[in-house]
Parts: C-alpha cells; sequence; structure tokens
C-alpha cells in the first residue's frame, strides 16, 4: 500500500468506525423496513455525490468513475424490495457533501466510497439471507462487484496513488474525513427508522 492509501487509511480510521458503529448493520433487530429505508439513504447520499463527482473529475477519467456508479444498483434494489412501487429519483437527497472542487479532493471523497465495497462483499450477502433475496436483487448495492471487487480496489488504489502527488496528501484525507462526516449525519437517523 502507498503512503497515500496508508494515511488515508489512519487518518480516516476513527470516522470509519464511527458510522459502523452508527450504522450497526449486523444488528440481529435490523427488520426488513429499516433496511429499506437505510437504502432509500444511501441513494439520497450516492446519486447527488456521483453527480457531483462526474463534474470534479476531468474527462480522462470519466470512464474510470462511470464503471463505479451504484445509482443504477440502489434504483434496481429499492424497486425489487418494493415490488416496482418506489420511485428512487423522488426520494429526499442530501445536499450537505463534501466539496469535491480539487482532484485530490475528489479522489479522497472516493476512497471513502469505493472503501465501503470491500466490507459490502460480506454486507449484501448476510442482508439476503437475512431477508431472503437472491441473484442480488436487493442488496446489489452492497456488493456491486461482486468477484472483482478486489481488482476494483487495486485498480483504484493504483489510480489514486498516480493522481495524487504527496504534497496533496493531506487534501485528499480531508475530504475523506469530511465524507464520512456527511454520511453519518445523512444516514445515522436512517439506520434507526
Amino acid at each position: 500500500m502507498t503512503e497515500l492509501l496508508t494515511r488515508l487509511k489512519n487518518d480516516t480510521a476513527d470516522a470509519h468506525e464511527a458510522l459502523e458503529r452508527a450504522l450497526d448493520l449486523a444488528r440481529p433487530e435490523m427488520a426488513r423496513p429499516a433496511y429499506v429505508a437505510l437504502l432509500e439513504g444511501f441513494r439520497g447520499f450516492v446519486a447527488p455525490w456521483e453527480a457531483r463527482l462526474a463534474v470534479a473529475l476531468p474527462e480522462r477519467l470519466g470512464d474510470f468513475a462511470r464503471e463505479r456508479e451504484k445509482t443504477p444498483l440502489l434504483d434496481a434494489d429499492l424497486r425489487h424490495l418494493s415490488g416496482g412501487a418506489c420511485d428512487p429519483a423522488a426520494l429526499p437527497v442530501c445536499t450537505a457533501l463534501p466539496a469535491l472542487d480539487t482532484l485530490p479532493r475528489a479522489l479522497g471523497s472516493m476512497y471513502v466510497m469505493e472503501g465501503s465495497t470491500l466490507g459490502g462483499r460480506f454486507i449484501g450477502p448476510a442482508m439476503a439471507r437475512r431477508f431472503g433475496l437472491s441473484e442480488h436483487l436487493g442488496y446489489g448495492y452492497f456488493d456491486p462487484y461482486r468477484e472483482h471487487t478486489g481488482s476494483m480496489w487495486n485498480a483504484f488504489k493504483v489510480r489514486m496513488a498516480e493522481e495524487v502527488a504527496p504534497e496533496q496528501a493531506a487534501a485528499a484525507v480531508a475530504a475523506a474525513r469530511e465524507t464520512f462526516a456527511a454520511l453519518h449525519v445523512w444516514l445515522a437517523p436512517r439506520a434507526r427508522a
């Protein structure tokens, strides 16, 4: 792992742990409505965040970002779980997003969102077992890359190391911390719905 990735991991560990505690996805009493509310919350954060990221990144990184978009997965999950009754585009959206005004900040924020796919490899199947889901329907967001999770994460780490100079690391870390904080404020109330 590069020095930048090590710094990101170490300097955001407390924020990461706080978010995991607030969401407590492994709690045995989580019922299906709470799971759906949480997915709605993720959709409300991810959709505007991805739109902002698409504008923030240079054109040369457009395909890199597009192949990592997760809004369509959230939309499919929510439609499946609601039997087609949910209109994901009508859900509330988060407006208190981190600033992605420089490439290091955009990639620092992306570190948080991409890093979540690592835990999602365990969360997705756990939710499938808990709620009787199959074929990635209703839990696709948590396991977006399936067996390619490791290679997608490694490709992200390589790209981040190429794009963020050592003197820009502080900006990337600040954006990652702000992303964890924004997720916490937006999702924590929905996690206990």
